[in-house]
């Protein structure tokens, strides 16, 4: 059966690609949790959470979606950078962090939720929720002093 990226991965009519003797033995990866693209995101920005969601995907082998997601999630950065550096207070960085981590969240779920559940069943393991907050952080380390130099360049 071909792979259909438009199918729900809910859909019953996704089913495994590997033998049955090869779902007795538990993967030997960790796939990241949606509550930790969540949490890299609140912290660290889109690309944070793409790099999670990207390394899902390289797991599972699926290369061309993981250049995808980390595509998307750098231009999701800059364009969060560029949107963020003239806001006048940080309340709206707040808020505009928890909706776009929210966001994340949502995508993790529809793009991921059928793989990670059948990674589950088959005795996998989620990473730790650690890993995904040095990654949200090493993200804010490195989005803090553009916003700042952007707010410098414009004035503010």
């Amino acid at each position: 059966m071909a792979f259909n990226p438009y199918e729900s991965p809910h859909s019953p009519t996704v089913r495994p690609t590997t033998s049955p003797a090869a779902e007795k033995t538990p993967p030997a990866y960790r796939l990241f949790s949606r509550d930790a693209v969540f949490l890299a995101t609140l912290l660290g920005g889109p690309a944070a959470g793409a790099i999670l969601l990207a390394a899902n995907y390289g797991r599972l082998g699926r290369r061309a979606q993981a250049r995808r997601t980390t595509l998307g999630g750098l231009v999701g950065q800059v364009a969060v950078l560029l949107a963020a550096a003239p806001a006048p207070h940080a309340g709206w960085w707040i808020a505009g962090a928890v909706v776009l981590a929210s966001l994340m969240w949502c995508a993790a779920y529809g793009l991921q939720a059928g793989p990670f559940a059948l990674h589950l069943a088959r005795g996998g393991s989620h990473e730790v929720i650690g890993q995904a907050l040095l990654i949200g952080t090493a993200g804010l380390l490195l989005s803090t002093p553009l916003v700042m130099l952007l707010r410098f360049l414009w004035g503010e």
